[in-house]
């Protein structure tokens, strides 16, 4: 059968499969999972589908997820679209910051919006359209954040099932001439849902453990981390910080870390690429583990000054970072610093044994002038 053959013969099985859910009352976590086509490659793979659920694809619900997730779990959505779709029509699923406190039935703003899957659970061009399905925001691919911006930090967000409508108004200009405008907006499709990500389990940062393998390096030299992380959460990474400026004895870092890193690295996978093809997320987890850190590992964000390698003599600290978009709150840093000193010339080393040399001589000169 070719590939347009199966498309068509499996909508008809899910369609039967979504009629036959309506009167089934089972709940999800005891469904079975539905094979869903591939538009893209033709293959088969597993999906639970939302329209199993008899709620979702009445009035009310159209949209079905834990209302509570903890820190660094995926956020699973699970939806229905009570409307017809149109060609001139993309839907979509998004994660917004809770800031404004609107009304559930009000789209929010897209400034807002923190991570965003169009119904085909990618964000890329739908190929199909699609009446009911599953989505999940996550480090791993497809890409559902800006900036990976995952995971989520503690608080209060809202899901909105939307979609975005596309218009093409034809305009006459002065004279004969016409011109097409094209403009777009955003609606809602049912209410929106609260999203609630829980504190951070204490023993996450309280028990977890970061050191550097030694206790002085020389200029140039790479940087190696030791951590333990009894709670591992993807994009967690390591970073080098400067001693505390603010404290009269130095210590390490306080606040929100932001900028403030020299270098840095994913503690799961080792570098800043990843292991995503979509992002440069990190989704590997990793209970404990080493990192080496040079040149390739400075941090330039674009935001913040260009750090430059080497790193200048000081004394520093290595912090393991929970957070991987601001504020840096949460994170748990070395309790003893690491010095980089600057390595010495030969020429230096000469000098310094020569004038060694010299005190020796003088001091036994003046031994002997004494016996005397």
């Amino acid at each position: 059968m070719n590939l347009k053959g199966a498309r068509i013969a499996l909508a008809v099985q899910l369609l039967t499969a979504v009629c036959a859910s309506l009167d089934d009352p089972t709940p999800i976590s005891d469904q079975t999972n539905t094979s869903v086509l591939n538009a893209e490659n033709g293959t088969l793979s597993a999906l639970s589908s939302a329209s199993e659920d008899p709620q979702l694809c009445q009035k009310k619900s159209n949209l079905h997820f834990d209302s509570e997730v903890r820190f660094g779990e995926p956020i699973t959505v699970h939806f229905c679209n009570p409307q017809e779709p149109s060609d001139d029509e993309v839907p979509w699923i998004g994660i917004f910051k809770d800031k404004a406190r609107l009304d559930m039935k009000r789209m929010p703003r897209t400034s807002l919006v923190h991570a965003w899957l169009n119904d085909c659970n990618s964000q890329s061009e739908c190929l199909e359209r699609t009446k009911a399905g599953v989505v999940e925001f996550s480090a791993k691919d497809p890409a559902s954040s800006w900036y990976n911006n995952f995971p989520l930090h503690t608080g209060t967000y809202r899901i909105c099932f939307a979609k975005e409508v596309w218009k093409e108004t034809l305009i006459n200009d002065s004279g004969s001439a016409q011109r097409w405008d094209v403009d777009h907006t955003h609606k809602l499709i049912g209410k929106c849902k609260q999203l609630v990500v829980l504190p951070t389990k204490d023993k996450m940062t309280r028990q977890a453990k970061v050191k550097s393998a030694n206790g002085r390096y020389f200029v140039g030299d790479d940087i190696i981390a030791m951590f333990d992380s009894p709670v591992p959460v993807p994009n967690q990474w390591i970073g080098v910080y400067e001693k505390n400026g603010t404290k009269k004895h130095g210590g390490p870092p306080e606040g929100n870390l932001m900028c403030k890193s020299h270098l840095w690295a994913y503690a799961g996978c080792g570098n800043q690429e990843g292991d995503q093809l979509e992002s440069r997320s990190c989704a590997e987890r990793k209970k404990s583990g080493i990192v080496r850190m040079n040149e390739t590992n400075l941090d330039n964000d674009p935001v913040c000054e260009a750090k430059q390698w080497p790193i200048p003599p000081g004394k520093y600290y290595l912090c393991l970072n929970f957070h991987n978009y601001e504020p840096f709150t949460e994170y748990k840093c070395s309790k003893k610093e690491f010095v980089i000193k600057k390595r010495r010339r030969k020429k230096d080393k000469k000098r310094r044994t020569s004038r060694r040399r010299q005190k020796r001589t003088t001091s036994r000169i003046r031994h002997k002038r004494r016996q005397k």
